[in-house]
């Protein structure tokens, strides 16, 4: 399951930290990761930090609210499409790899653990 991930644990975690202490996603992300990882290098991972950022400034994760005039990075623009499809397909995947690469031509660097970790602790707006 994908919250058992450190990313998916991370970003339920920083939700947490939002709702209780009224901290942006950035920084509440920034906190949550220590809490799972000490590897500097996955501490500063952007693709799965960003995905979350963005998924909160646009309005995606519930009890966050949607901000105004937002740009949203790359991992942010494609997290949302994934979402789109996955939803289109009810959330049925063979494996996160297949997926992305099948779908974005890439490979998964964490954005989606992030996502499913969303849904699987019912997170997402619907």
């Amino acid at each position: 399951m994908s919250k058992e991930t450190v990313f998916g644990k991370t970003c339920i975690t920083a939700v947490k930290l939002i709702a209780d202490e009224k901290t942006d996603p950035e920084k509440a992300w920034k906190r949550a990761i220590q809490v799972y990882t000490h590897s500097p290098k996955t501490q500063i991972k952007s693709c799965p930090k960003n995905a979350f950022v963005d998924l909160c400034a646009s309005g995606y994760i519930k009890g966050i609210k949607k901000q105004n005039d937002i740009i949203l990075s790359e991992n942010g623009k494609i997290s949302i499409e994934a979402i789109n499809i996955l939803e289109t397909n009810n959330w049925k995947i063979r494996s996160k790899s297949k997926f992305w690469s099948e779908n974005f031509n890439r490979s998964h660097q964490g954005q989606l653990d992030v996502i499913l970790a969303l849904k699987e602790n019912n997170l997402l707006v619907d």
